[in-house]
């Protein structure tokens, strides 16, 4: 309770097979120069009351096969120079209360076969200069009530095989500069009470196999 920090100069890597948990209550921050790479067979998940900081230049990979959770009450800053990839086969939840925000100069990549759910009550920013890759087979489902930002310089890729549902109750806005491109082969489906405002500079692709559907009120 307070002040947890972890700095690694090379090689950083977690493994747990069965749970794995991480609570802090205060400030949270964990800087790796080299390579970080969490792996959990079963259960993780990671609470943070206050802020909570992570920062890897140079390679960041995260499997969960079984159920990842992250909980932040307050401020959640992911910050990537080089390569971000998270991988989880089964079920991914995200939750922010407050401040959500990525950062990733380089290549970010989520692939999830199962469910992956993002809710964020607050700000949600994401940020990627280069190549921004994601991935679903199954359900993805995204939730801000608040505002949303997704910036992309460079490449911005969305894959879903099954159902793909976004939702947003007040701001939404999508900025790419570059490429934009949108893969669903099932159903596909955008909610915003508000606001919505998608800039594209340069091509924007958008392919639906099977079901689109966008609703604004506002």
């Amino acid at each position: 309770m307070g002040w947890s920090e972890n700095i690694t100069i090379g090689w950083s890597e977690n493994i747990t097979i069965g749970w794995s948990e991480n609570i802090t209550i205060g400030w949270s921050e964990n800087i790796t120069i080299g390579w970080s790479e969490n792996i959990t067979i079963g259960w993780s998940e990671n609470i943070t009351i206050g802020w909570s900081e992570n920062i890897t230049i140079g390679w960041s990979e995260n499997i969960t096969i079984g159920w990842s959770e992250n909980i932040t009450i307050g401020w959640s800053e992911n910050i990537t120079i080089g390569w971000s990839e998270n991988i989880t086969i089964g079920w991914s939840e995200n939750i922010t209360i407050g401040w959500s925000e990525n950062i990733t100069i380089g290549w970010s990549e989520n692939i999830t076969i199962g469910w992956s759910e993002n809710i964020t009550i607050g700000w949600s920013e994401n940020v990627t200069i280069g190549w921004s890759e994601n991935i679903t087979i199954g359900w993805s489902e995204n939730i801000t009530i608040g505002w949303s930002e997704n910036i992309t310089i460079g490449w911005s890729e969305n894959i879903t095989i099954g159902w793909s549902e976004n939702i947003t109750i007040g701001w939404s806005e999508n900025i790419t500069i570059g490429w934009s491109e949108n893969i669903t082969i099932g159903w596909s489906e955008n909610i915003t009470i508000g606001w919505s405002e998608n800039i594209t500079i340069g091509w924007s692709e958008n392919i639906t196999i099977g079901w689109s559907e966008n609703i604004t009120i506002g």
